[in-house]
């Protein structure tokens, strides 16, 4: 089989499946004062799935909807600020959700494992929304290789100089960790995604310490003012940079 014969054999495969992905959400297509999220959830067992919108100051919900043979569908009516990206949770259960943003206009398609929103979703539609899942996957990972590590030491944890190697090795994985993130911010300030990336939390605390990353907060601060200077996620850093300083 000739190069040209193999190469238009992947052209028309492409095609095929964007097409498929299309016939498969449906024509995704939403006016500026609204956002649609549609999705695909394998291994359902639950009948609503609910939608609240992210603030600074909680999580309210706005809307539920019914899932049927594992789709659902949401219209969402953007508010006064319709120019600034919303912060939405999508939830099957209190400890079964996921996290997403999108702006008037973003038509976002998400497929899942209905068991485990956030470790298994994939998302389309926007480029905020695939920076969200990024984020998402990089705590997936360190999380999962926390976790890795403390069941393969824990038998010899007993072991003093066992201990504080595991100890070292965590603190070690720790800061790689805080380093990526904090290259993931400044390379996205321009985007509300760097909020939840400098507030990603950790146990009972957060991965980055708002008074020793301060300049970094202020750099946030400074690309979103210009970008959506309405916005209550930024007016909401204003504060905490006023209560820092």
């Amino acid at each position: 089989m000739g190069r040209k014969t193999k190469t238009s054999m992947l052209k028309t495969k492409g095609i095929i499946t964007a097409i498929l992905l299309a016939l498969f959400f449906g024509a995704c297509r939403s006016d500026r004062d609204k956002v649609i999220i549609q999705g695909n959830l394998e291994n359902n067992i639950y009948k609503t799935i609910y939608l609240s919108k992210i603030t600074p100051y909680g999580a309210f919900l706005i809307d539920s909807t019914e899932i049927r043979k594992g789709k659902f569908l949401f219209k969402v009516k953007t508010d006064e600020c319709a120019a600034c990206p919303v912060f939405y949770q999508l939830s099957l259960s209190q400890v079964n959700s996921m996290n997403t943003i999108a702006i008037g206009g973003d038509c976002l398609q998400i497929a899942a494992d209905a068991r485990i929103l956030a470790k298994s979703y994939t998302i389309e539609g926007s480029d905020d929304a695939k920076r969200m899942f990024q984020l998402d996957r990089m705590l997936t990972a360190f999380i999962d290789t926390a976790e890795s590590m403390r069941a393969f030491y824990e038998p010899y944890l007993e072991n003093d100089d066992m201990r504080e190697y595991v100890e070292s090795q965590y603190n070690d994985l720790l800061s790689q960790y805080n380093e990526n993130l904090i290259r993931f911010i400044k390379q996205n300030s321009h985007s509300m995604v760097s909020i939840p990336a400098f507030y990603q939390p950790r146990s009972r605390t957060q991965f980055l310490d708002e008074q020793e990353n301060l300049d970094l907060l202020k750099l946030i601060y400074h690309d979103l003012r210009e970008k959506y200077p309405d916005s209550e996620e930024v007016k909401f850093l204003e504060q905490r940079i006023r209560m820092n300083e």
